[in-house]
């Protein structure tokens, strides 16, 4: 296979050869992973049943993975960046395990309420929304012709099909006594059987990290660092494992990747409630590609300033109502209600809406003046 040799910019039409059936198991194998049953196991260590956790996670994730669909359209429409054994696994772990569906911890309405958004954050709503900077950069070699719709499901069900799948079977495990440790996971419950799950086991991060790897590179060239991809590729390898060495430390694995995923969504919320508005709102889904990579060709200058603006403001408004791991990361908001976790809506809808606002009130500034500027005859 030869290296991709494609950089941020749009990728010709000779080149965009990818189907959706194909951009499907892309997403489907990247998210089949141990993580998925884990963090589906930190309903129950939260409090919910197994019933709620399975309701919260599938609808969350309803919300989500639509909202990573949109984001696959930008990239399919633009061409720019941005299971034999599957049931196999499922009978023999559910058929070793006796779950309550019904016992939870949280029992007062408060407790539910908190458990819930933290779950929504977590693998709910949160995991389809920690994967939108990833989605165009491979939508976007989708050939052209092809239906977005077709584009949008490919997408939305590789995403949830193996999210949804693995967090309830998580939780299955967790509600008959389980435990969130992913080598407890396996090793308690399949026993010998072990064996011939880890080739899955083993094949889901490896092709998440696959996935990393290839957007981190992209995503640097976006911000303008003039490194060599596979220099930046190689620094992302290394610093990796180190990542990971402090969550096996952790002595909560699951609360520990929980506490992970509130840290990026703080930002990548935000981000993606602008790029939505822009794309989708301002301009109807129709991009002047080269003024993407022109300075003096964009409308906005070298700097949108209303798009920073409403960055800053939607990342102040989900610190608000974000619970992160240390005091300085949980905000007032967070704090007053319980310990809830709402910062991917907060920041969300504050960024969202004051990019729609801002936007709005230049464009009527600059109409205003036009007559002025207009020469008598």
């Amino acid at each position: 296979m030869p290296f991709d040799d494609h950089g941020i910019e749009p990728i010709p039409a000779a080149a965009r050869d990818s189907t959706p059936w194909q951009q499907f198991w892309i997403w489907t194998g990247a998210n089949i992973a141990p993580i998925n049953w884990v963090l589906g196991a930190l309903g129950i260590t939260l409090g919910l049943s197994l019933v709620e956790t399975i309701v919260v996670v599938a609808a969350g994730n309803l919300v989500g993975c639509a909202v990573f669909g949109l984001f696959n359209l930008m990239g399919h429409r633009t061409g720019a960046n941005q299971m034999v054994l599957m049931a196999v696994m499922t009978v023999l772990a559910v058929a070793q395990t006796d779950p309550d569906w019904t016992a939870a911890t949280a029992v007062t309405p408060a407790d539910k309420v908190t458990a819930v958004t933290q779950l929504l954050t977590a693998i709910g709503i949160g995991w389809g929304i920690s994967w939108l900077p990833y989605s165009a950069g491979h939508s976007r070699f989708v050939r052209p012709g092809t239906p977005g719709r077709r584009v949008f499901w490919a997408a939305a069900l590789g995403m949830y099909v193996p999210t949804v799948w693995l967090a309830a079977l998580g939780a299955c495990l967790a509600g008959g006594g389980g435990t969130a440790d992913p080598s407890s996971l396996v090793t308690g419950l399949f026993g010998v059987m072990a064996v011939p799950v880890l080739p899955l086991i083993t094949h889901g991060p490896v092709a998440t990290n696959i996935l990393n790897l290839y957007s981190c590179s992209l995503a640097a060239l976006s911000v303008g660092i003039k490194v060599a991809r596979w220099k930046l590729t190689l620094g992302a390898g290394l610093v990796a494992p180190g990542v990971l060495a402090v969550f096996l430390r952790a002595d909560d694995f699951a609360q520990a990747f929980d506490h992970w995923m509130v840290s990026i969504l703080v930002w990548i919320a935000p981000w993606a409630s602008i790029v939505l508005v822009d794309f989708l709102v301002l301009r109807k889904g129709r991009i002047d590609l080269p003024s993407l990579y022109r300075d003096d060709a964009s409308p906005y200058g070298p700097v949108n300033r209303s798009a920073m603006i409403s960055l800053g403001a939607g990342l102040v408004a989900a610190w608000g109502w974000q619970l992160g791991i240390v005091p300085a990361t949980r905000g007032p908001i967070a704090r007053l209600l319980n310990d809830t976790d709402f910062s991917w809506l907060s920041g969300g809808l504050v960024a969202g809406g004051l990019y729609h606002l801002l936007v709005r009130r230049a464009a009527r500034r600059l109409a205003a003046r036009a007559p002025e500027e207009v020469p008598a005859i």
